[in-house]
Order: C-alpha cells, then sequence, then structure tokens
C-alpha cells in the first residue's frame, strides 16, 4: 500500500477511535503469535465506502471524459 507499517496501524488506531465500535480488534501474543480482524462493523464501513465512491464515480464519469478529451 505504500505506507508504513506504523502509520497503517495509526490509521486503524485513529478510525477505532473515532467509530462507535471498534473497525479492528487485535490479539496480542499467544501461540499463533496475536494477529489483528476487521470487525463485521468495519465490513459494513468497507462496503459503505465502496459503494460511496462507485456512486461518486458515476456522478463525475461524464466530466473525467470531457478532461480527458482535453489533454493530450
Amino acid at each position: 500500500m505504500g505506507m508504513s507499517y506504523r502509520r497503517a496501524w495509526q490509521l486503524v488506531e485513529a478510525l477505532n477511535k473515532v467509530c462507535r465500535e471498534p473497525v479492528v480488534i487485535t490479539a496480542i501474543g499467544g501461540k499463533r503469535g496475536g494477529g489483528a480482524e476487521v470487525t463485521a462493523f468495519g465490513k459494513g464501513l468497507v462496503r459503505l465506502f465502496r459503494a460511496m465512491e462507485s456512486r461518486a464515480s458515476s456522478a463525475i464519469a461524464s466530466d473525467l471524459k470531457q478532461l480527458e478529451n482535453r489533454l493530450r
């Protein structure tokens, strides 16, 4: 993704702080070394974001085409 591990975790922590439910939960240590899991709430956020992104792209598609036609 082009970002450091530390930066990725800072973003995850920021999301967890501003959302009413955790987006990602973590497990420390253990036999399998811990890990992280996106929650159902987090998966719902991703679906919502992707739907918004799709609608935004559709809304500006003709504008983008006009812009592309003006480029070399």
